[in-house]
């Protein structure tokens, strides 16, 4: 009697593990959405794409009303934040971040993405309910960048008075020949 128990277990065991082996179902939920890139640079394109949202680490934003890894998702999909990842910025975290505002903004936090770059922090604001990134904001440490501002765009500069990265009110890219417009 315990031989054909035993046998009939290892029978079930051995379908269910075949069964398991043989489906290959994706979870549509657990599949990152790919992101457009125009860039003809495969390397970067490639990082971008393979950036897995649950490995961004949740660096204390309690103001995060899903989870990290959809916040992340949010942010990835914008266009400032792809084009910081196509030039090898590096990614923190989600925080929270008050950024400075004018006087009569709301003051509430949110979940933000901090994103590095040459050793300035950039910090993109998460609009979870509406799915989209409200805004960012540009640390710049003085002593290793000068900020020149034009009309319509602001360009910083390394010591040697080389174009590193220049912004708007709208957009981030990073300078070609060393000219920010």
């Amino acid at each position: 009697m315990k031989a054909h128990f035993f046998f009939y277990l290892f029978i079930l065991f051995f379908i269910s593990f075949t069964a398991c082996l043989g489906t290959n179902v994706k979870n549509e939920s657990l599949i990152p959405p790919s992101i457009n890139n125009d860039s003809k640079d495969n390397y970067s394109s490639f990082r971008i794409s393979e950036v897995n949202f649950s490995s961004i680490q949740n660096l204390g934003s309690g103001s995060i009303h899903t989870n990290t890894s959809f916040v992340a998702q949010i942010a990835l999909l914008d266009k400032n934040v792809q084009e910081m990842l196509r030039h090898g910025s590096t990614i923190h975290g989600i925080i929270d971040f008050m950024p400075s505002r004018p006087k009569g903004w709301n003051m509430s936090v949110g979940p933000t993405l901090w994103i590095d770059h040459r050793d300035i922090d950039i910090y993109f604001s998460i609009n979870e309910t509406g799915r989209f990134v409200e805004r960012y904001e540009i640390v710049v440490p003085g002593y290793l960048y000068r900020k020149e501002r034009s009309n319509n765009n602001t360009c910083l500069l390394d010591r040697n008075g080389t174009a590193v990265l220049a912004f708007n009110a709208s957009e981030i890219w990073f300078p070609k020949e060393n000219t920010c417009s």
